[in-house]
Parts: structure tokens; sequence; C-alpha cells
């Protein structure tokens, strides 16, 4: 969660932990605002389905990446289970959702990992 754009991760920390700074809220809940830590803290990592519109290089190179790029320093005795990233490419989506009956298809898709 860190890694999106400052304005609305403001607005989520602000709302959720108003009286801590964002640093505060980073080493005090980092399990809740990121899924690798979580992952970590659990020792476990389910089954993923990661959707990703590959056009938009903001979001590959501050989500997509960033995660994969952590899931490689999971502890040896982690448990890991089958993660599946799907990229779609449209220019013009950029962050929007892809259409109803393109989400349907892609949950479709998911079940089956």
């Amino acid at each position: 969660m860190t890694k999106w754009l400052k304005t609305p991760v403001r607005q989520v920390f602000n709302l959720s932990y108003p009286n801590l700074t964002e640093d505060e809220v980073i080493a005090l809940y980092g399990e809740r605002i990121n899924a690798v830590k979580f992952f970590r803290h659990i020792n476990y990592v389910p089954k993923v389905y990661y959707l990703q519109n590959g056009a938009f290089e903001y979001d590959m190179n501050n989500h997509l990446l960033p995660f994969l790029t952590d899931l490689q320093d999971m502890p040896d005795d982690c448990e890991i289970n089958n993660i599946k990233v799907e990229l779609y490419y449209n220019p013009k989506l950029k962050h929007a959702a892809v259409s109803k009956q393109e989400t349907i298809d892609y949950v479709n898709m998911a079940k089956k990992i």
C-alpha cells in the first residue's frame, strides 16, 4: 500500500490511524498494509491471481515488480502456493478497471489456479 500514490495513502492512513504518522503506521501495522509482509508473518502464501495492466508503467514499477521481488525473500520454510500473473495491455485504461464482463472472465480464470 505504501507504493500507491501518496494522496490516497495519506487519506487511508488518516482515516484508519488518525493519531499516527505514516512511519508509525508502517512500523506498527506493516502486516496490514503490505501483502508480502503479511504472508511472511503467517509463513504462508495463498494462491494468488494478480491481474495487471502492463501498459500502465506506474503500477508495473510500484506494485507488480516490488510484489514479485519481495516474494523472492520469503523464508525457506514458508509454504508458497501458485502465483499467477496475468498481464493485459490497454494504454487507455491506465489504472482503471476492466469492463464488467472482462472482470467476470478474469474471476473465472482465477478460480482455476
